[in-house]
């Protein structure tokens, strides 16, 4: 049967006299309390569960931090994927305004270098028709001029019928009519309303010889005809612009 010493508590043979673990003689006294109770109650069971609980919480620890990290780049990954994405697209927008801006700059100044040079031509074509009017209504005054010389001659007494050495009402309408190829180029409508007065100092001079033939009546309608004609010339005058 084994014994255990006093001091360790290791196991020795019975017949053993020191201990073989810590030396101690099994005959001395060296205290009433036993060496057991001196000595640190260690629960030596615990000790390696401890260390186990220690790593496996170092492990969750490191699990942890590494799903964080990956969360973190996973997250920042993301916004900066987000954000880049962003950055595209607004460039790209901003692209396209500034080129849908652009091309509509260049189509205004384009509108407005035809509208330019329209409006010249229209300035040209619209001087060139008032030089031509305004022609036109001096040729017009020489016939004014030459029934005015008329009419002197019919107050005179002078022209008594329709014709005289002077005057001839064949000669008389021939000296207007002849005038006419001086409104070849007018524009249309212009031309038209210039043999309207022409067409009206024609009707007075037959007023006239009419009227110095003894058909007195004639005179009036005559007066009248005189004050249509300058009645359109002043409109058509104003019109272009002529004093």
């Amino acid at each position: 049967m084994s014994k255990f010493c006093r001091f360790c508590g290791s196991s020795m043979d019975d017949d053993a006299v020191f201990c073989a673990s810590c030396g101690k003689n099994q005959a001395v006294e060296e205290s009433n309390t036993p060496i057991l109770n001196t000595m640190p109650n260690r629960n030596l069971s615990c000790m390696p569960n401890t260390v186990s609980t220690q790593n496996t919480n170092k492990n969750k620890n490191i699990i942890l931090a590494a799903i964080a990290v990956a969360v973190v780049l996973v997250v920042g990954g993301g916004t900066y994927f987000g954000y880049s994405y962003y950055l595209q697209q607004n460039q790209a927008e901003q692209a396209r305004i500034a080129a849908a801006e652009a091309s509509q700059k260049a189509k205004e100044a384009q509108d407005k270098v035809e509208a330019d040079k329209k409006q010249k031509e229209e300035d040209a074509k619209k001087e060139l028709n008032k030089t031509q009017v305004k022609n036109a209504i001096d040729t017009l005054m020489n016939g004014e001029a030459l029934l005015k010389s008329l009419a002197d001659d019919i107050n005179a007494g002078h022209v008594k019928g329709y014709s005289t050495s002077h005057w001839s009402r064949e000669r008389t309408l021939s000296e207007i009519n002849n005038e006419s190829t001086k409104f070849q180029d007018l524009e249309p409508a212009v031309k038209q309303r210039i043999i309207e007065l022409q067409n009206i100092q024609i009707q007075r001079v037959n007023a006239m010889y009419d009227g110095a033939a003894g058909n007195t009546y004639r005179f009036d309608e005559g007066g009248k005809k005189y004050d249509e004609f300058y009645d359109k010339l002043a409109t058509l005058k104003k019109d272009f612009g002529i004093n």
